[in-house]
């Protein structure tokens, strides 16, 4: 269960206490995409990701119905290392080709701790938050911030603090949570909307591990990738 510190009733401060109680994450899921309306196969996916102070660490394996790996990516710092078995090949780089251009290695790993742990963005955010009343889902929080240099919506649960949605002009992501708020810490399912890119995708999330890892974990060991 997602450490979850006991709510002061001050909701920056209960916001970054969620972000910052959230060190490590070790998730495992199953990704489904579709590329420009093109359902492509979906696989398992375990990501680890570590945080200490300004330094990341991410490694995303990808893998079959039958555990076989489709691909390995490890990064950290401003480099990436990615494994690909059906080439045989490891790749090294510094940036990720998108169509909004090259993005370095640790913009890329920010980008995916909002997804991974949804209230980092808080740290950006401007205070006070704007109340919404959504009806079934009861009220919402809703912040805006600056991050990367992107404008974000940012919209929470205000009973749970729970992430319901990011919206941005480069992208939105959803965070579904339906069990009882004390059963489930954690989102469920994380979707995603690359509004250029045209692709879609949903983690549906079904183990997560708080706290395990430390930069000398073995799934941070550069030296697998040195083939």
């Amino acid at each position: 269960m997602a450490p979850a510190p006991e709510k002061t009733g001050d909701l920056k401060r209960d916001l970054l206490g969620r972000a910052h109680g959230i060190k490590s994450l070790d998730v495992k899921g199953r990704l489904h995409v579709t590329d420009r309306g093109r359902k492509l196969p979906s696989f398992n996916a375990r990501i680890w990701f570590y945080r200490q102070d300004e330094s990341l660490f991410l490694r995303i394996r990808g893998s079959g119905p039958l555990g076989v790996t489709v691909f390995d990516l490890l990064a950290c710092g401003n480099e990436a290392w990615i494994y690909l078995p059906s080439k045989n090949r490891i790749l090294k780089g510094n940036t990720f080709f998108t169509s909004y251009g090259n993005i370095g290695v640790e913009t890329a790993i920010k980008l995916m701790e909002i997804c991974l742990n949804p209230w980092v963005p808080a740290r950006y955010c401007r205070f006070p938050a704007t109340m919404e009343q959504t009806g079934s889902a009861g009220s919402l929080i809703r912040l805006k911030c600056r991050f990367l240099g992107q404008n974000l919506v940012l919209r929470y649960r205000l009973d749970s603090l729970m992430p319901v949605s990011f919206e941005s002009s480069l992208a939105d992501i959803t965070f579904t949570s339906t069990r009882p708020e004390s059963l489930n810490r954690y989102p469920e399912r994380i979707s995603f909307h690359l509004k250029k890119e045209g692709i879609q995708g949903t983690l549906a999330v079904n183990e997560v591990k708080f706290n395990t890892l430390s930069p000398e974990s073995p799934v941070f060991n550069r030296a697998i990738f040195a083939r």
